[in-house]
């Protein structure tokens, strides 16, 4: 979805009520995306987290036009993006205004966990680095 590049970025926090109204969206990006690579979540885990005020969506808007969403969840002093999606093509903008969100919630870091290869190279270009190993025991 081509959008103006001087066009900046909004997030728009959902409240429950408008979750409701846009699940058909939120719920099919999330599908998408377990298609992609193994998580241990299905959609249903996000809505309930969501509604139960434990996780928060977020819109990404450009130009009044919808270019993806988010999912997060507060860690203390980090905020955790659980789910993200951009199409846009302007996902380091995306994230700049991510980070903005998190310094004006109060929030000192942001995480987030994935096993797409894809990330490896972006994530260290948006400032992110390696935080967790992970092994099965």
């Amino acid at each position: 979805m081509p959008v103006e590049p001087n066009e900046p970025v909004q997030l728009r926090a959902l409240k429950p009520e408008d979750v409701r109204k846009c699940w058909g969206y939120l719920r099919s990006n999330l599908e998408r995306i377990r298609t992609k690579g193994p998580t241990d979540w299905i959609p249903e885990d996000i809505y309930s987290e969501i509604m139960a005020g434990r996780s928060v969506a977020f819109l990404f808007e450009i130009a009044g036009n919808i270019t993806g969403a988010m999912v997060t969840t507060g860690r203390d002093d980090t905020l955790h993006i659980w789910v993200l999606w951009e199409n846009s093509g302007r996902v380091a903008d995306v994230m700049e205004a991510t980070r903005e969100m998190a310094r004006k919630a109060g929030f000192v870091r942001g995480t987030f966990e994935t096993q797409r290869r894809g990330w490896e190279k972006l994530a260290p270009k948006l400032g992110f680095r390696p935080y967790m190993w992970q092994v099965e025991v």
